[in-house]
């Protein structure tokens, strides 16, 4: 009797979940309908200073207030946001409407970011993409607390993410596309943790934490193609410690601005252009190499973000949970 209400119960939810789906796609496309709605910072004349100076980022407009009006009354959570990026994976989109969806999911994970945090929750949100596509997932989300994706195909994935607002931990494992946690952390964003690991493209970390963004450590990690950490912390943006090991091909990779804001950049590998305040290289000084990968407990890190292939999302979340749990012992170190 027991087993049929939980049957019965299960039922119910899922027709819940299906109805909330539905009716944020419903809104999602009644927005890509028009163009001039979704974006009006483009003619926003009291945004004119602010995008001489920055350029056109929605989360600085009134284009997440317009959105918001649409979702105000939609009260969804981490399984109905999966749920909406899977329905919207692997579409054959023309770029117009890739950048709106993308952009629509950072406005998701935002808001339900937000509404917990007003109840006094976290917001851990994990995702495996199971080797799905989906360009642009999660762009412009200016808020996040411990969001990791893992398993996906797409260009911009987690683009712009914290920027103009706050992620503190953000993890991208196994990403095949360019421009992977472009633009992270800029316009006086902040990041705490980022890492990323195994990842295929071009522009990886370009542009993160520029523009008077911040972030505290950046880790990359067997890391393939070119112009990995383009531009870097440029234009009085700070990166207190950037680690990485496995960047190739390394002639191309790691070209930093000269006004370049990392204080302390380790390096596995040795590596040209680098651009740092203090600049610690395993092969030139292998003892601080050594030590500063202790302290800053580098491969315990590693190893649980690896450690997250073939984990459902309630595994994932735990792992994340532990990493946050180390995170808070070597910040600001």
């Amino acid at each position: 009797m027991f087993e049929d209400l939980k049957g019965i119960e299960k039922e119910r939810e899922e027709r819940e979940r299906k109805n909330t789906v539905d009716r944020l796609q419903e809104i999602c496309e009644a927005f890509l309908k028009k163009p001039e709605i979704i974006f009006p910072w483009e003619k926003d004349e009291s945004y004119k200073e602010f995008n001489e100076k920055w350029g056109n980022y929605p989360m600085t407009s009134k284009y997440y207030t317009l959105l918001q009006l649409g979702l105000d009354k939609i009260d969804f959570n981490e399984k109905d946001l999966r749920s909406f990026v899977y329905a919207n994976a692997n579409k054959d989109l023309n770029e117009n409407d890739s950048r709106n969806i993308g952009v629509f999911s950072g406005l998701l994970l935002h808001l339900l970011t937000e509404r917990n945090k007003a109840k006094g929750k976290r917001t851990v949100f994990c995702m495996d993409g199971q080797e799905n596509q989906f360009d642009r997932l999660f762009q412009y989300a200016p808020n996040t607390d411990i969001l990791v994706v893992q398993n996906f195909k797409g260009d911009h994935i987690c683009d712009a993410v914290g920027t103009a607002g706050k992620a503190k931990i953000l993890i991208t494992r196994n990403i095949e596309g360019d421009f992977t946690l472009n633009d992270t952390g800029m316009l006086s964003g902040e990041l705490g943790l980022v890492i990323a690991k195994d990842l295929k493209g071009e522009f990886i970390l370009n542009d993160i934490s520029g523009h008077e963004g911040k972030a505290d450590l950046v880790i990359a990690d067997n890391i393939k193609g070119d112009n990995v950490f383009y531009y870097a912390a440029k234009e009085k943006g700070r990166i207190n410690t950037a680690y990485t090991r496995g960047i190739a091909p390394y002639e191309f990779s790691l070209m930093q601005a000269m006004d370049s804001g990392i204080q302390k950049f380790i390096c596995a590998n040795k590596q040209p252009h680098v651009y740092a305040k203090e600049v610690i290289t395993k092969e030139e000084n292998p003892a601080e190499y050594l030590r500063l990968v202790k302290d800053y407990k580098i491969n315990e890190l590693l190893y649980l973000v690896d450690s997250l292939e073939g984990k459902d999302e309630q595994e994932m979340a735990k792992i994340a949970l532990r990493i946050d749990r180390i995170y808070e012992t070597i910040k600001n170190v």
